[in-house]
């Protein structure tokens, strides 16, 4: 693990126009991918995959549960700054915690927050069977870790 990576982890991306609706405001499903950028940018900060195959099966962490609100809007070419932070852990779980910010005036403005929940599974040669698993205790210790912080 970095020594550098810290709770809450922050990252930023800009806005695509593919992001956006009709009206040239990021879709309201484009949230949900970017907290799906921001856990990936974290797990490869940690040095983990975030999707594992191995000889008895693949790993990973699909969704549970996610839900986001909007405060404002975002469009096209902004740059949104995103957080993530972790509410939960659990054996097989984690509840993340995400906010979404973008400059404005010199300062920084919360346009969404959302949370997503997540499972660690092993999927094997049954592909419709997801079956959840403890996260690596290694992992979960050093998550905790970062909690604590």
């Amino acid at each position: 693990m970095s020594t550098a990576i810290q709770l809450p982890f922050r990252c930023s991306r800009r806005v695509e126009f593919a992001d956006t609706d009709a009206a040239g405001i990021v879709h309201f499903s484009s949230y949900f991918r970017y907290m799906e950028f921001a856990e990936a940018a974290f797990f490869r900060r940690l040095g983990w995959p975030l999707l594992e195959q191995r000889d008895d099966g693949a790993y990973g962490f699909p969704r549970i549960h996610t839900e986001a609100r909007y405060k404002a809007p975002l469009f096209f070419e902004d740059e949104v700054h995103i957080e993530l932070n972790i509410q939960t852990l659990e054996h097989s779980r984690i509840h993340y915690e995400f906010s979404f910010e973008k400059a404005v005036a010199g300062s920084h403005l919360t346009v969404a927050t959302g949370t997503m929940r997540v499972v660690y599974v092993k999927r094997g040669t049954d592909l419709a069977k997801l079956v959840p698993v403890d996260i690596p205790p290694s992992w979960r210790n050093q998550l905790q870790a970062l909690i604590t912080q």
